[in-house]
């Protein structure tokens, strides 16, 4: 009998691909627009708003809060990054509820894919046609919107381009050119989350991409910004619904930078 391949999660430059036989059931909220995907016969099941959401693929509205209730033995997480070319599509969500099931097509489109992402044998290159895929399946299901604003935008671009205790609102609304309170709103009315959301979600990426080094879990936590190591946990586990520890683990988590 072979071994269940370890857990392998992708950092992409624009979304995060978890790959795991060992869903945690249990209460998350993402800044990120987040596909659950089965890889297997039986459906992913959340609850939602109160509400019981069931299917093989499951969309979840950025910043919702949903717990997993039923998990394949196979489980598909795609992350949707703020920054994402075509995020902002998702500000004009429709829909009455902050999720609903969907047919993404991925047995049919991709089946060798999903054979290999069962069996632990996909490659880099498998994993960004799979995100590419599913990203743009999702974004053409939300409403065309005008292009983000061109503040909103460059305001997007500093942040990623600066560490964490150095990316002050003030700082950011100079650069912006207009007041705290204005690009606060502008923000929010472009993107549908808020720069806080948003500065947040880029310090835990900042942080992922930190644990394939040889740095400590503290050091990781005060260079991304956090007050101390309880809150980068709090944080870290609130939104992927699993410890920094455990994502650090070689042992439980195959982490991949790519890009």
């Amino acid at each position: 009998m072979t071994d269940i391949p370890k857990s392998r999660l992708y950092a992409l430059p624009t979304g995060l691909v978890y790959i795991t036989k060992d869903a945690r059931k249990q209460e998350t909220r993402r800044h990120a627009a987040t596909i659950l995907a089965s890889l297997e016969d039986e459906p992913v099941e959340v609850v939602i708003d109160g509400a019981q959401i069931r299917g093989h693929s499951i969309l979840i509205k950025p910043g919702a809060q949903r717990t997993l209730t039923q998990a394949p033995p196979g489980l598909l997480s795609i992350n949707i990054d703020p920054w994402h070319p075509e995020f902002q599509r998702f500000r004009g969500w429709q829909h009455s509820q902050s999720a609903f099931a969907l047919d993404l097509g991925l047995r049919d489109t991709s089946p060798s894919l999903l054979d290999r992402c069962q069996s632990g044998c996909e490659q880099v290159d498998d994993v960004v046609s799979l995100f590419e895929f599913c990203a743009d399946r999702v974004t053409r299901l939300m409403p065309e919107t005008p292009s983000a604003d061109r503040r909103v935008l460059s305001v997007i671009d500093r942040i990623n381009a600066t560490e964490p205790d150095l990316c002050q609102f003030a700082d950011l609304a100079e650069h912006a050119g207009v007041s705290e309170n204005h690009l606060s709103h502008i923000f929010t009315d472009n993107l549908g989350i808020s720069m806080r959301s948003l500065r947040l979600w880029h310090k835990l990426r900042l942080a992922m991409k930190r644990m394939v080094g040889l740095d400590t879990l503290t050091t990781i936590a005060h260079d991304c910004g956090f007050s101390d190591s309880a809150h980068f946990s709090r944080s870290f586990h609130t939104a992927l619904g699993l410890k920094p520890s455990f994502i650090a683990d070689r042992k439980h988590v195959d982490l991949h930078l790519c890009g």
